[in-house]
């Protein structure tokens, strides 16, 4: 009911003049208390679905930051067993370098390309080695735990690396590395660590 129609109803009523200007007063403040209450209502809802919209903003940004910094590795400290440092590993490498392999004529051909070969520590390197690996048949039985021992210069952000097939008989394998060396003039080697993999077939 609109404050008028109230107004007029309550005239209506045989009361005393006093009476009906306090009602009215009551129902005036009431209307404007009640409007102040939807007002503050609305205001405190409008912030709390802003304040709920730049919270998932910042979390969404962190998620994106946490899952960018996942994709790069980082130097790490080699200690030995008296916890002196003794060199440096660079760790958590997968995303970085791509790996293919080919089998043919008994040797295994590795191809390992870096994804950012201006960045430390690819930029740091002039020749690379296959670290430790195992390769894998078809039912995921070890048939080979090694480490490589020649190093291939880097050519383009690459290196060529190869592996003996000597005694391993036609069929489907899968190559499993762990580590790269990389090596540079006058610098220890760096051991790059990371998990890549792919399969091959004899």
């Amino acid at each position: 009911m609109e404050f008028r129609e109230l107004k007029q109803s309550v005239e209506k009523i045989k009361m005393s003049e006093e009476m009906q200007n306090r009602i009215i007063r009551n129902c005036r403040a009431s209307a404007v208390h009640k409007t102040e209450e939807i007002t503050m209502r609305n205001r405190v809802s409008f912030n709390f679905k802003k304040v709920v919209s730049i919270a998932a903003v910042i979390a969404l940004c962190l998620c994106a930051s946490v899952a960018a910094a996942n994709h790069f590795g980082t130097f790490k400290d080699v200690t030995n067993w008296t916890g002196a440092v003794v060199g440096t590993e660079y760790v958590q490498a997968t995303d970085e370098i791509e790996v293919n392999a080919v089998a043919e004529e008994g040797v295994l051909t590795i191809t390992a390309t870096f994804l950012a070969p201006d960045t430390a520590p690819y930029s740091e390197q002039e020749t690379f080695r296959v670290g430790n690996y195992r390769i894998l048949d078809a039912s995921g039985n070890v048939i080979v735990d090694g480490e490589g021992d020649e190093f291939v210069e880097i050519v383009d952000g690459k290196a060529v690396m190869t592996i003996s097939l000597d005694g391993i008989h036609n069929g489907d394998y899968k190559l499993l590395i762990g580590s790269f060396v990389g090596s540079k003039k006058a610098d220890q080697p760096l051991k790059i660590s990371g998990n890549w993999g792919c399969a091959f077939t004899i």
